[in-house]
């Protein structure tokens, strides 16, 4: 498996890879490089989560974490009701993005 230089980046790469794994420029593969040296890349469709649904998640770890706090050191009750919201708002963002974003 040689290693070619990218176009994009000149980082070594395998001449196998479909894409650049440094700056993800998308690699013309080597039966078309033979056919064809001018033929352009096929395009890369790359799946992304909305930052909605990344924050919801994040506010839910962060929740929990000092829902946690609140129910070893401050009050078991209102530790137990933090957690749970927490819980329940992290758990509707991973579905959110999940359904969203196949």
């Amino acid at each position: 498996m040689p290693l070619i230089s990218c176009p994009a980046c000149d980082k070594q790469i395998s001449d196998k890879a479909v894409s650049c794994p440094t700056c993800a420029h998308p690699m013309v593969p080597d039966a078309v490089r033979a056919n064809n040296e001018t033929a352009a890349p096929t395009p890369t469709t790359i799946e992304m989560t909305s930052k909605k649904y990344k924050g919801g998640q994040l506010l839910g770890v962060i929740g929990i974490c000092v829902g946690l706090v609140a129910y070893i050191g401050v009050s078991p009750g209102a530790g137990s009701v933090v957690m749970l919201v927490s819980l329940l708002v992290y758990g509707a963002s991973r579905i959110g993005g999940w359904w969203n974003n196949g």
